[in-house]
């Protein structure tokens, strides 16, 4: 009873929606992608935890001609490659190696997921959120509790399972345009400047001998 979550903040002038369309067609021409594909990223280094092994098995399942572009390092990458050739799915599946401008990629795709086996937090969820995407998590993900209502159907419980992961991501292909606003109005909720004020609370009231318990 005497454990208090504080969640991590998320950088909104950093991470913001798109202005226009620029940077969609400049990164769908750099993969050859059609305009109106689906285009799904998965940031991360450590593709094991991550779980980028099972969003590949999944991906052959993955409905309406989407892709899936993969943005991370790992020492077992070329693996990963050939896991995704030998499910059929290679010319859907895009690795991109290691990027520093994961904010402009997030302005070229329609949706983000993140099947880890185990996350502390996973920035990257609340920063896709921000930029406007809808995402999908698994529950091993401390970020997948903050999601909004509209979006707990697309966390998935057990990511090892392709069939209700590829279940999830189909649904929330779908319902991409509509989840776009609540994403943004959510990440607006922790900001780092949030972080910091509940910080200093809990700081301040545990030097005083006082219950430190910031608000929501």
């Amino acid at each position: 009873e005497k454990v208090i979550t504080l969640y991590n903040g998320v950088d909104l002038e950093r991470f913001t929606p798109p202005r226009d369309n620029a940077a969609r067609r400049e990164i769908r021409a750099s993969l050859d992608i059609s305009d109106g594909a689906p285009l799904v990223a998965f940031v991360g280094n450590g593709f094991g935890r991550k779980g980028l092994r099972f969003l590949i098995e999944a991906w052959p399942k993955v409905g309406r001609g989407a892709h899936l572009l993969v943005v991370g390092a790992d020492q077992k990458s070329r693996w990963y490659q050939r896991e995704a050739l030998r499910l059929g799915a290679g010319t859907r599946i895009h690795f991109a190696g290691a990027r520093p401008d994961v904010a402009q990629i997030f302005h070229g795709v329609n949706a983000f997921a993140l099947p880890s086996l185990f996350e502390p937090f996973g920035n990257v969820v609340m920063e896709a959120m921000a930029s406007g995407l809808p995402v999908l998590s698994s529950a091993q993900s401390g970020a997948s509790e903050l999601l909004p209502e509209s979006m707990q159907r697309f966390v998935v419980h057990d990511p090892t399972d392709s069939i209700e992961f590829a279940q999830k991501m189909n649904a929330l292909l779908d319902a991409d345009g509509e989840l776009r606003a609540v994403a943004r109005a959510t990440a607006e909720r922790y900001t780092w400047q949030s972080y910091a004020d509940k910080l200093l609370a809990i700081v301040s009231a545990i030097a005083s001998g006082r219950e430190a318990q910031p608000k929501p």
